[in-house]
């Protein structure tokens, strides 16, 4: 049950639940001031508990404003009328350039006997979920074009999270993963990560879009489009983990539907 009481000013901003509550928080909630204080509305973030939560309460429309991958993007957007008014433009960081796109990898351990794609086959990976574009979606094409179907290929588990699909592989319990590459990030300090292999790095996919529902207040939806894209607080966006936002890839994101 939602306890929250939301006022008539209440903006309910939505994040997909990629990491835990606590890291999403502090990542988000100074994008949520910002917004509070240019808007005069009360923006508040919405984390839901997984993907599936994620999905319904957006379809059911109760929010405002959703963040989410582009695979997600696009599942909802085939049957509910939302529309990219941002996307991110990734922070480089010690994987990647950063940039207007990222790609999943399939990581597996150092000492593991898997050392082509081929050798994936009836091995256990654990991925994030299958609506996840950066660990699996990404994967599940990049590997299809070389021959490899995940579902018949491979033994599938479903770990909900990025950090639990590394704990997995470097524990033993799975012989690869499939994880968004930034993802590596989040557990340096946690474990050993030069433990860890990458077999391979996926094709790119569009960034992360920013949605509006388009149920009402479209004046809102311009105004926030605006915010976000001339958004230039380093405080704001070092704690989001980005560099700033562009407008959204509507092409490409399109093209994601077919999966």
């Amino acid at each position: 049950k939602d306890y929250i009481e939301y006022g008539p000013r209440t903006v309910r901003f939505a994040v997909l639940p990629l990491y835990p509550a606590s890291t999403i928080y502090q990542r988000y909630e100074p994008l949520m001031r910002y917004l509070s204080r240019n808007t005069g509305y009360e923006f508040k973030l919405v984390i839901p508990r997984d993907f599936d939560e994620f999905l319904r309460l957006v379809k059911g429309g109760t929010i405002d404003f959703s963040y989410q991958n582009p695979y997600i993007f696009s599942q909802i957007d085939r049957d509910y009328d939302i529309k990219p008014i941002a996307a991110t433009v990734s922070e480089p960081d010690e994987e990647t350039s950063g940039g207007e796109a990222f790609r999943g990898v399939i990581i597996t351990r150092m000492d593991s006997k898997l050392k082509t794609l081929d050798d994936l086959r009836n091995h256990t990976v654990m991925i994030v979920s299958r609506r996840s574009a950066g660990g699996f979606l990404s994967q599940k094409i990049y590997l299809a074009q070389r021959g490899i179907d995940v579902d018949r290929d491979l033994k599938i588990v479903d770990a909900k999270r990025q950090e639990k699909v590394i704990l997995g592989v470097y524990n033993g319990h799975a012989d690869a993963g499939f994880v968004r590459e930034s993802a590596l990030d989040v557990l340096k300090d946690e474990i050993d990560m030069q433990q860890i292999r990458i077999l391979a790095a996926t094709s790119t996919l569009p960034n992360w879009p920013i949605a509006w529902t388009k149920k009402n207040n479209p004046a809102l939806a311009a105004k926030v489009q605006q915010l976000l894209l001339t958004l230039n607080d380093p405080s704001i966006l070092k704690a989001a983990r980005v560099r700033s936002f562009h407008k959204p890839q509507e092409t490409e994101l399109e093209q994601l539907k077919k999966y």
